[in-house]
C-alpha cells in the first residue's frame, strides 16, 4: 500500500507527458546541457516512521538445565522471546540540505542530508524473564519482571540519526519553458544511529537484571529473585546496526526566476535497524544478558525548501 501511493503518482506524471515524448533514442540524441548545472536548497525536512515494533529476543549466560544453590534444572533463561514488546522510532523534524547536479536538462543526481536530529525511540510492552526450576521435589515457576519499556512517557531511548540519501532523478518539462517541473527519483539511503541515551528507569532495571544473573552464577538464587538495588556492578551497552535502504521520491520544482526556485518532495524508504542491548559484568566484562530487536522504520520523508542554481 505504501509503494502503491507513490507509484500511482509516478504513473500519473509519466502518462501526462507521454503524448509529447519521442522515442528513447530520439530523446537522448537531442538532450541539451543546462547553463546552470548545480543547485543547492535548504529547508524543512520531516520524517514520519510507519513501521511496527518487533518483539525482543533475549538470552543470558544461564543455560537450560543449570543449577544455582538449592535450585536445579533452571530453564527459561537461555533464550526466550518477549511478546508484545519492541521499539519504534518517533516523528522527527530537522533542517534539510540538498545538493543537485544536472547531467542534462532532465536527468539529475541529488545528495540529500540534513542536520542529524535526535530521534526519540518509543518503547512498547513489559519484558519478563520466564524462569522455572526444581526445588527438591517441587517445581517453581515465575515470570520475573525485568523492565516496563513504556516508562518515562513512553520514550525508551533517544539516538542521533545520520540519514544521507543519494538519488538519480528524471525531471519532466524544459528549463526556461516550464516553471513547474515535476520529477521522480530512485536511490539509496544510508542509515547510521549513534549516541544512544537510555531512559534512566530502563537503564536501572537492566542493571538490576544483570545483577540477578550474577547472583544465580554465584549460587545465590533467592537473592537473585528478591528485591535488589542497582549497585554499579553491571553496565548497559546499546548499539544499532547501520544499513542501506532503497528510497523512491516524487517532487516538483517551481522556478521563481532563472536562479531561484522552491522545491517540495515526498520520499519513502524501506528502512529497518537492528538494535542490540548488552548487560555486562563491569569487573569481568562478561556479557550476562543480550536483548535484540529489529526496528522497522520505513519512513515517509517530506521536504520543502528554497533553492538556488549556479
Amino acid at each position: 500500500m505504501k509503494y502503491f501511493v507513490l507509484l500511482s503518482v509516478v504513473s500519473a506524471i509519466a502518462v501526462s507527458h507521454s503524448a509529447t515524448a519521442g522515442t528513447v533514442s530520439d530523446y537522448f540524441a537531442n538532450q541539451t546541457v543546462p547553463d546552470k548545472r548545480y543547485s543547492v536548497s535548504v529547508g524543512w525536512l520531516h520524517a514520519n516512521p510507519t513501521g511496527d515494533a518487533n518483539a525482543l529476543q533475549n538470552s543470558t549466560v544461564i543455560n537450560d538445565g543449570s543449577s544455582s544453590g538449592v535450585l536445579t534444572d533452571i530453564t527459561g533463561l537461555q533464550n526466550w522471546q518477549s511478546p508484545n514488546t519492541g521499539l519504534e522510532a518517533d516523528d522527527v523534524d530537522t533542517a534539510g540540505l540538498i545538493f543537485k547536479y544536472a547531467a542534462t536538462d532532465n536527468i539529475k543526481f541529488e545528495i540529500k542530508g540534513g542536520v542529524p536530529p535526535r530521534v526519540d525511540i518509543l518503547g512498547k510492552g513489559t519484558v519478563f524473564a520466564p524462569i522455572s526450576a526444581s526445588l527438591g521435589d517441587d517445581v517453581i515457576a515465575n515470570d520475573l519482571p525485568i523492565s516496563d519499556l513504556t516508562q518515562g512517557n513512553g520514550i525508551a531511548a533517544s539516538a542521533r540519526a545520520w540519514l544521507p540519501v543519494v538519488e538519480a532523478q528524471y525531471h519532466f518539462g524544459k528549463s526556461g519553458v516550464d516553471k513547474l517541473r515535476p520529477y521522480v527519483g530512485f536511490g539509496f539511503m544510508y542509515a547510521y544511529f549513534n549516541d544512544f541515551e537510555l531512559n534512566d528507569g530502563i537503564r536501572n532495571d537492566l542493571e538490576i537484571a544483570g545483577q540477578r544473573v550474577q547472583q544465580l552464577k554465584a549460587n545465590n538464587p533467592f537473592v537473585a529473585i528478591g528485591e535488589l538495588v542497582a549497585d554499579g556492578s553491571t553496565e548497559v551497552d546499546v548499539d544499532s546496526s547501520s544499513d542501506f535502504a532503497p528510497i523512491i521520491t516524487v517532487g516538483a520544482n517551481y522556478d521563481i526566476n532563472d536562479e531561484w526556485f522552491v522545491v517540495g518532495s515526498l520520499s519513502y524508504a524501506q528502512l529497518n535497524s537492528d538494535t542490540t542491548i548488552k548487560i555486562k559484568d563491569k569487573q569481568t566484562n562478561e556479557t550476562l544478558i543480550t536483548a535484540k530487536t529489529k526496528t522497522d522504520i520505513d519512513p515517509f520523508i517530506t521536504y520543502l525548501g528554497l533553492g538556488y542554481r549556479f
